[in-house]
């Protein structure tokens, strides 16, 4: 009964897709300017949001500046351009 009950909550946990995230900062932020950058893939939300979860940490740790980098390449994973023969 109880093997039984923890499957199932294992799979409405998987059905839901729930992720977790911490943050631990290794090292003190206090007064200091942060820099947080955070490469884009394709799951743009979770990314974001771990962007934020990263940024509250160090606003809540009394970081002086906090700045963002997203930086975004959509194109940079196609197939290069094929080079041309010489003529």
């Amino acid at each position: 009964m109880w093997l039984q009950q923890q499957q199932q909550q294992q799979q409405q946990r998987d059905a839901l897709h729930i992720s977790l995230n911490a943050v631990q900062i290794q090292e003190s932020v206090r007064g200091k300017d942060v820099f947080v950058i955070q490469t884009m893939s394709k799951d743009v939300n979770t990314t974001i949001m771990e962007m934020l979860i990263l940024v509250y940490a160090c606003r809540t740790s009394c970081a002086r500046s906090i700045t963002g980098v997203l930086p975004y390449f959509p194109y940079s994973k196609q197939c290069k351009m094929r080079k041309r023969a010489p003529s």
